[in-house]
């Protein structure tokens, strides 16, 4: 079943690089060289340049002019970076940032591509990865293994931006570094990569170097390190030269691929951990001046803070959670501190809390650092389905009405991509779930053109109960600022997703379903919104028995599996009584 969609923007590279390196000599000039700005530069950098790989090499990895060119710019970003890391010399940290900034401008002046399509790399956005982690790693390699010569091979998209950090601290320990990016193809479970004769050639010839793969993860299958490490094998390198560098250390042994479970055995794997880079080390308790430890909240464990009854803990997916921690101050209201994101992702999320906020809906944003968004935790107890009362839908329809107002989508490239990858989620999930016969019957109607156009919006999709807090006689709204912008479904959708998600969440009949309808159109002055809902309702249920039963199938035995299997039971037969009178009238 499909649960993820793949999200893309449209940039203007040469636009982009002239504002990184605008952004690189306004921090050199600066009387503090912040971290926090170093790295952003190099994650930007990092995503700009896999999207000008990506275009000047689609199909097939290859090494050419401008290719090098955006490779010693990111190399040379990496040196500011890593220098920023260690403390180094304002002057040696200034004059490595001329140095990058005039790489960037000669680059900005090149024959570039018009256009690319580029993505915010996941690691960064959601699972609270840092550089600092990788050049850690490589310190231990540099220490640890004493290399003359290294080769760095990044995983584009967020291997870009990670090995150019590698590259350049295992620079800084004396190593001669040479550095590439590839882009795996394929099923997301058995990526392949493809090299050029030149590219070959090049890396046969530096044989007796160590081969560094650089990328997050792994995940469900680990074949993106597969695909490269295979390739390097192809080339006559040997596997001890071979070390695979991701951000944890799981045995391998459940990966979904074959040869990803192989290769996990062959190889060396060197990580360094969040929790020694952020945690240990007090970087993040620091960054907002916590006055005692943090409380790790992550992984379902704010089920226990909030609600006391075991049995009422509302089902959680662990690994999707983002990492989230309690802090205490001293007699005030603790604060929690959620992964928001690194750089400009980080940012737009705490945009969108502040107006969140100021309209009255959720929990007003303290502070932002280390890419941690910071709120008052609150001391209130998450809604259920059995709370519903017309209050209740009220506010619902309300904050609606306020979310497709405020967040309207404007890039209509951006929501035509999105129509068409909600209609083959919905077409492959029903299959799935109910057979031949319903998919046939909703791909029918789609494709009849009875769907009326929606209205694209960047959608709280979150709308279950327990992300409902009731603070004395206000409910407020939690976990609103990302899941529009996740790689999970809806993404930007029509409103209508959110409405029908709240109708089936909340578990409403007829009337309170037809009232929360009426109280949205009231407040936002969409007349049309009860003919869209019938749609997005399959779709929400479409993408929610296929979550579920992901959920079910990928977790352990425990508490939390043996509900996403019953929710994903109940979902099917709603999917299924949503789809009668479509299969009816077929």
């Amino acid at each position: 079943m499909i649960v993820y969609r793949t999200g893309h923007a449209e940039e203007h590279p040469r636009r982009r690089l002239r504002e990184l390196a605008r952004d690189l000599r306004a921090w050199e000039s600066g009387t503090a060289l912040d971290l926090d700005i170093a790295r952003d530069i190099l994650i930007e950098l990092g995503i700009v340049e896999s999207g000008i790989a990506d275009a000047l090499s689609p199909d097939v990895d290859t090494v050419s002019p401008m290719l090098r060119a955006l490779r010693e710019a990111s190399h040379a970003v990496g040196r500011v970076f890593t220098a920023s890391l260690i403390g180094a010399a304002h002057d040696e940290q200034r004059a490595m940032s001329s140095a990058a900034i005039e790489k960037l401008n000669v680059l900005a002046g090149a024959d570039l591509p018009d256009t690319i399509a580029v993505g915010a790399p996941e690691g960064y956005a959601y699972y609270s990865l840092y550089p600092e982690q990788y050049a850690a790693a490589a310190t231990d390699i540099a220490r640890s293994m004493s290399p003359s010569a290294v080769v760095c091979i990044g995983v584009r998209g967020i291997g870009t931006s990670l090995s150019a950090a590698v590259s350049a601290m295992l620079e800084r320990h004396g190593c001669a570094v040479r550095s590439y990016t590839v882009r795996p193809h394929g099923h997301p479970f058995d990526r392949e990569i493809s090299l050029s004769l030149e590219l070959r050639r090049e890396l046969t010839s530096q044989r007796d170097a160590l081969f560094l793969i650089i990328d997050e993860g792994p995940g469900l299958s680990g074949s993106s390190f597969a695909s490269v490490a295979n390739a390097l094998t192809s080339l006559g390198i040997a596997d001890v030269q071979i070390i695979l560098m991701p951000s944890w250390l799981p045995d391998g042994s459940r990966f979904v691929s074959d040869s990803a479970r192989a290769r996990w055995q062959r190889h060396r794997k060197v990580a360094s951990t969040f929790e020694q880079q952020l945690l240990h080390n007090g970087r993040l308790a620091g960054g907002f001046k916590a006055d005692a430890a943090l409380v790790d909240l992550s992984a379902g464990a704010w089920r226990e803070y909030l609600v006391r009854d075991r049995a009422a803990w509302p089902v959680v997916q662990p690994q999707h959670e983002r990492r989230k921690y309690l802090m205490d101050r001293c007699g005030r209201a603790p604060l929690l501190l959620k992964f928001a994101g690194l750089g400009r992702v980080g940012r737009a999320k705490r945009a969108r809390a502040e107006r969140i906020a100021a309209a009255g809906f959720g929990p007003a944003p303290a502070d932002l650092q280390h890419g941690f968004l910071a709120t008052e935790m609150l001391r209130a107890r998450p809604l259920s389905a059995a709370d519903v009362n017309e209050a209740v839908i009220a506010r619902l329809g309300d904050y609606l009405a306020f979310v497709a107002r405020e967040f309207a989508a404007t890039n209509s490239r951006s929501s035509s991509s999105a129509r068409d990858q909600l209609r083959e989620m919905i077409e492959v999930n029903t299959r799935e779930a109910l057979g031949d016969t319903a998919s046939c019957a909703i791909t029918s109607f789609m494709r009849s053109g009875a769907v009326i156009e929606e209205r694209p919006v960047a959608l709280d999709g979150r709308m279950l109960p327990h992300e409902w807090l009731r603070s004395g006689d206000t409910l407020i709204k939690t976990d609103a600022t990302d899941h529009h912008d996740d790689h999970f479904f809806p993404g930007t959708q029509d409103i209508a997703w959110d409405l029908a998600a709240t109708a089936v969440e909340f578990k409403l009949d007829d009337r309170a379903e037809h009232y929360l309808l009426e109280r949205y159109s009231a407040a936002s002055g969409d007349r049309h919104i009860a003919e869209r809902v019938p749609f997005y309702r399959i779709a929400y249920l479409a993408h929610r028995v296929g979550y579920a039963t992901l959920a079910s199938e990928t977790l352990d035995p425990s508490d939390d599996q043996s509900c996403w299997l019953a929710m994903a039971s109940a979902y099917r037969n709603q999917l299924r009584g949503a789809l009668a009178p479509i299969s009816n009238a077929a």
